[in-house]
């Protein structure tokens, strides 16, 4: 018997850090949690200001985390 089994390759979210899903969302080849995290990082890059992401280490990561 052959059994094939789809396993979600696993990643941070480029924009909080949290886990993601390698393709689930995903904009400029970059990965992310969800549609929030990828329309915030859409916002930043379309009106050129992703210097954000080099604040710090996790800069969209959410408070108390």
């Amino acid at each position: 018997m052959d059994v094939h089994v789809k396993v979600d390759e696993r990643v941070h979210c480029y924009h909080c850090g949290s886990d993601a899903v390698k393709g689930e969302f995903v904009y400029n080849d970059l990965d992310f949690c969800c549609v929030g995290c990828q329309s915030v990082y859409t916002i930043l890059s379309s009106n050129n200001l992703c210097g954000y992401y080099q604040l710090e280490d996790q800069p969209g990561s959410r408070k108390g985390s």
